[in-house]
């Protein structure tokens, strides 16, 4: 099979599943918007004989982003899986054997998986536990050999605690601990050490792990304006060790801020859209990611319920990483779910 056949064949699928996604939201969205334009009265109240269980202030219902946490206490399971593509990749070119091979270009292809549950202790008090599942591999033979396969398995499991509230704002405090691992199947330096050994030895492995550990501590902030706008921020900062064993302990970050409008309210149209930036230093799905990667995500969500969110975030993201001289772009989309009880 020609290493295009492969690129072209998980384009088409990963397009595919986007439009499956977004076909299956928007009818929800339509049957949604039919039943409340034919029954009014029946639609689901977010304030009245049934309260609602996802969180709201002000009269606002806030969009939940994957990537930035709630600073709501409620009690919640949550599950999202998204996938994605390189755009535009120039790889860095590979010594085997004391040659150097060009590549030109390649693609790569990201996958993640993501389950999270809180449980609300008291009204200022929850814990919470997020499993987290990350993937990147090359989808061409030059992008396979050059870049191989990473992934990221890892879990976080923290305290979440209600500083200030008022009627449309809303302060908390996160403290967690993360557990990661990065694992890595390298071919290029696998096949160098095989040349250099004169063939595969005990310690040549073609899969290296390494685990880290890392404290973090946060800060999650709301603000309503009204009832269809409003406003969040998330601050992370982190210490641990590095992926890197050759690393001592480090610092991390994340910042983001996202603003989202809810028609619901005002216009009986149960569609929430939100847009959100982020900056870190941690890298998802690989441990040799190098400076900040920016992020730029959209949402469309179904805000018709008052304890179920079904969302799509399509997204963009500039990674730097070793070996390359610039940052590189991919593209992906995400589907959520969170559920509140």
């Amino acid at each position: 099979m020609k290493s295009g056949h492969l690129n072209n064949g998980f384009q088409r699928a990963v397009l595919h599943a986007v439009l499956i996604i977004a076909g299956t939201l928007m009818g929800l969205l339509g049957q949604t918007a039919a039943v409340a334009q034919n029954a009014p009265d029946s639609q689901p109240s977010l304030s009245g004989a049934h309260p609602p269980t996802i969180p709201m202030l002000g009269g606002h219902r806030f969009a939940s982003f994957t990537t930035m946490p709630s600073p709501f206490t409620g009690t919640f399971i949550r599950n999202s899986l998204g996938a994605g593509m390189s755009s535009g990749l120039t790889l860095p070119p590979v010594v085997i054997g004391g040659t150097e091979i060009q590549f030109v270009t390649g693609e790569l292809a990201f996958s993640q998986l993501r389950f999270g549950y809180q449980q609300s202790v008291k009204d200022w008090l929850a814990i919470f536990l997020t499993l987290n599942l990350y993937g990147r591999l090359g989808t061409e033979t030059q992008s396979l050999i050059s870049q191989g396969v990473t992934y990221m398995t890892g879990f976080e499991l923290g305290w979440l605690l209600k500083v200030w509230q008022s009627d449309n704002m809303l302060l908390s405090g996160a403290l967690s601990l993360e557990n990661i691992n990065y694992g890595a199947v390298n071919l290029a330096s696998f096949l160098q050490r095989v040349i250099d050994e004169g063939g595969i030895k005990p310690g040549n492995a073609l899969v290296q792990s390494a685990p880290m550990t890392i404290g973090v501590a946060g800060l999650r902030y709301a603000w309503a304006v009204n009832d269809m706008l409003g406003f969040t921020a998330v601050a992370k900062l982190a210490y641990g060790e590095s992926p890197d064993r050759r690393s001592a302990n480090r610092w991390y970050y994340q910042v983001g801020i996202s603003s989202d409008f809810d028609f619901g309210p005002r216009h009986s149209v149960p569609i929430g859209l939100a847009a959100a930036y982020t900056l870190s230093n941690l890298g998802g799905e690989q441990g040799n990611t190098v400076g900040n990667t920016d992020a730029l995500i959209l949402r469309i969500s179904h805000t018709g319920t008052s304890d179920f969110n079904l969302g799509i975030e399509l997204s963009s993201r500039w990674q730097r990483t070793d070996g390359f001289d610039s940052a590189f772009r991919y593209n992906s989309a995400i589907i959520d779910f969170q559920y509140y009880f």
